[in-house]
């Protein structure tokens, strides 16, 4: 009974279809971007974007993660150049969410404190004292903010490299496997010639132990042949000897 043959859809192919996709998502992502980095919206406009962009973002990110797969299965370093280009791109979108995120926190932390400041009933210029306080705050959580946008890039890029790694390590290990498919190829091939050479090995000592058969076959004719005629030359003198 045949099994039905199953088709397997080539890796270059798979990565044609990712990249068509993350192409689409990175337009999308750049003009929710526009639209996050604008000046002219208000804050829920861009927090909207901002969500938006953050979705698309993980999409992309999960689409890239597919497109290494189908890279590492796919001999060459074509598809690896394209991916380390898509995996930049990417990036680049993921650093300007994360900035336009920065400012649009910045820009809520400045209209609630403009609205504060109209609210109040001084006309005056100077600072008071809760003005002060507002600004302390205001400048601690920038101090957060910046460092958690280091921290946040720094990952990215413990991520990317560990990425590369792992690419390495995974290149490291088909290189071994093809390797050791060839030593077991090798030793194959040995063992069918041993496996002959012991075949030759075994007629010949069959041919030989014929040989020698044949040969004391033949030495014992001739002993019996000349025990014959030792025989008869002795019983036919014996009988002329006679009277």
């Amino acid at each position: 009974v045949l099994s039905p043959a199953t088709t397997t859809t080539p890796p270059a192919t798979m990565f044609a279809s990712y990249a068509a996709e993350l192409e689409a998502l990175a337009e999308a992502l750049e003009d929710g971007l526009r639209a996050a980095e604008s000046e002219d919206g208000d804050a829920r406009e861009r927090r909207t974007a901002l969500q938006r962009c953050e979705v698309d973002l993980g999409q992309a990110e999960g689409l890239v993660r597919q497109m290494n797969v189908e890279a590492r299965s796919e001999p060459g370093a074509g598809l690896k150049r394209q991916l380390a280009a898509h995996r930049d791109r990417v990036k680049g979108l993921a650093e300007r969410l994360q900035a336009a995120r920065q400012r649009s926190d910045r820009q809520d932390l400045f209209d609630a404190r403009a609205g504060g400041a109209s609210a109040s009933s001084s006309g005056q210029i100077q600072l008071s004292s809760a003005a002060r306080d507002d600004r302390r705050r205001f400048e601690q959580v920038t101090a957060r903010l910046d460092s958690s946008t280091e921290a946040l890039l720094d990952s990215r890029r413990t991520l990317a490299e560990t990425e590369d790694v792992a690419i390495g390590i995974t290149e490291n290990l088909a290189a071994n496997r093809s390797l050791i498919i060839n030593a077991h190829e090798r030793v194959t091939t040995t063992n069918g010639l041993v496996e002959g050479a012991g075949r030759i090995l075994r007629r010949m000592r069959q041919r030989e132990t014929r040989r020698k058969m044949m040969l004391a076959g033949l030495v014992a004719i001739l002993l019996f042949v000349i025990v014959l005629i030792f025989y008869f030359s002795f019983a036919g003198g014996s009988s002329e000897s006679s009277p």
